[in-house]
């Protein structure tokens, strides 16, 4: 019976601590830090960033995009610079490989893992901007 307790102590000590590793990202996406997949994306003219918003774990994108009958998928790169200003900006990449050929107007909101990018806790504030994307980017500050 003491061996069977000791057991289950043991189990239950070691499932606390895989649950609560707080290294495991609670955002959908991360960002991948790579020149040639920034640079070469596949990008879709038609995928427009709306709105970022920032809840202290997770950069939130929402985005719009022609579509409607297939499964889509994207990734977020980024060649890994941080533009010299106040304050500074980072330009991320939305790699969305769109070969659907309906015309819905889709609008989705994924989060992404940012707290991972390099030097990004040398900052207060940056602001975030979408490769192809018009806007003058979004300031989120930390």
């Amino acid at each position: 019976m003491r061996k069977y307790i000791s057991f289950l102590l043991t189990l239950t000590a070691i499932t606390l601590i895989i649950g609560c590793d707080k290294s495991a990202s609670e955002c959908d996406y991360n960002v991948e830090v790579s020149e040639k997949d920034f640079t070469d994306g596949p990008y879709d003219s038609s995928t427009k960033v709306q709105d970022l918003a920032w809840d202290g774990t997770c950069l939130t994108v929402t985005f719009s995009y022609a579509g409607g009958c297939e499964v889509h998928s994207y990734d977020f790169v980024s060649d890994g610079s941080i533009a010299e200003s106040l304050p500074p900006i980072i330009t991320l990449g939305l790699i969305h490989d769109n070969t659907d050929n309906c015309d819905a107007l889709i609008t989705e909101s994924v989060t992404v893992d940012i707290l991972d990018y390099p030097q990004l806790g040398d900052y207060g504030s940056i602001i975030f901007k979408f490769r192809g994307n018009d806007s003058a980017g979004y300031l989120i500050e930390f």
